[in-house]
This record gives C-alpha cells, structure tokens and sequence, in this order.
C-alpha cells in the first residue's frame, strides 16, 4: 500500500512537469534556439570563417550581425509573435493601465523570447571575437603554415 502511495505522488509531481513544459513550451523553443545558434556560431567559426584581405569589413559585420536577423525572425516565427495581435492588445489596453503595465504585460514577454538566440549568437560571437576583429582591424599577419 504504501508503494501504491509512493507511485501517485511521483505519477502527479510527473504530472506538474508535463503542465509547466506545456504552459512554457514558447519560452523552451526559444532557449533550445539559442543553444542551437550557440552550436551553429561555433561550427561556423571553425569550418568557414576565413577574414579576406579585401571587403574584410562587411564580411565580418556579415558574420556578425545577419544571422541575428535570422535567427530573430526564426525565433519570431517560433513564439508565433504577430505584430497585428501585438498593436490590438496595445490599442484595446483596459483602462486604468499604464503604458509602462502594458509594455510590461504586453509588449515584453513578446518581444523578450525571439531575443533570447540572437543575444546568445552576439555573446558567443564577441567572446570569440574573430568576427569582430575581421570587421574593424582586417586579417591579421599570415601565419606559418600559411607562408
């Protein structure tokens, strides 16, 4: 009997997992996002980055900012973020509500999850700081196994 116990209170705290991952789902998608642009950043650095001696500046701001476009509009897509429903929740705030409790309520949380995987692409890109350096300094000296 008391196994019997046992298993109903792990079958509900299973049960509460199961609600919060189904209530948060939007908020998981959008960090396993940016896991993945963490993944892609790296095996981009490694297989095709290479800074050219000429145009090196907007290769490297190419490098660095255009898949935070894309991973934004991706993440956008993820948390199914309409700017039309955005504006109307807006425009139809209930009276007595702030602009501040409305960007709070409102505007934040949609626009803070497709965020998420571009900051980390920004973060892993300037720790790294290659695409960085393309753009503002140019490749560097040819190294040994170059000459």
């Amino acid at each position: 009997m008391a196994a019997n116990g046992k298993t109903a209170e792990l079958f509900d705290q299973l049960l509460k997992g199961f609600k919060f991952v189904a209530q948060n789902i939007k908020s998981l998608l959008s960090l396993g996002l940016a896991g993945i642009a963490v993944g892609l950043n790296l095996r981009i650095n490694s297989e095709f980055f290479d800074c050219p001696g000429k145009n090196y500046k907007p290769y490297g701001y190419m490098f660095l900012f255009a898949p935070c476009v894309i991973l934004l509009l991706v993440g956008m897509i993820i948390v199914r973020l309409d700017p039309k429903r955005l504006t109307n929740a807006v425009a139809q705030q209930k009276p007595g509500t702030s602009k501040l409790g409305t960007f709070r309520n409102v505007i934040n949380p949609a626009l803070s999850r497709p965020l998420a995987a571009p900051f980390a692409w920004l973060i892993v890109s300037m720790a790294q700081a290659d695409y960085f350096v393309c753009a503002t300094v140019g490749p560097g000296p040819p190294r040994k196994e170059e000459i």
